[in-house]
């Protein structure tokens, strides 16, 4: 569904990609972190994280076609924590997340 990207600081990570990729799509406040989001072949998420000091593939997230609360379910019988599910960002749709994967993994719907 779509790449998630750390950076330091967003105003400059959206000067820099805006001037390949044009204008972004959105930008919102997501969990009081700064965020943009763009479309760049995929959908790109770029978060402003002050933690990082430079940019950083945070993770990705993937569509599936079947109840969240069962990919959850399966996550969870494989030994892992996974929040949600629960309503995403865009309207419509839902999203799980899985914190104890390696990298950042989210699970959403498709899109309507």
């Amino acid at each position: 569904d779509h790449v998630v990207l750390l950076v330091p600081d967003l105003g400059a990570a959206a000067e820099a990609i805006t001037a390949v990729a044009g204008a972004p799509r959105r930008r919102a406040v997501v969990r009081d972190r700064p965020t943009a989001f763009w479309v760049v072949g995929t959908l790109l998420e770029v978060v402003e994280e002050g933690s990082v000091d430079r940019p950083l593939l945070y993770g990705v997230s993937l569509t599936v076609d079947e109840p969240l609360e069962d990919v959850a379910d399966r996550w969870h019988l494989a030994g892992h924590r996974v929040t949600g599910p629960r309503d995403a960002i865009q309207p419509g749709r839902r999203i799980l997340t899985v914190p104890s994967a390696s990298a950042g993994l989210a699970v959403m719907t498709p899109r309507v």
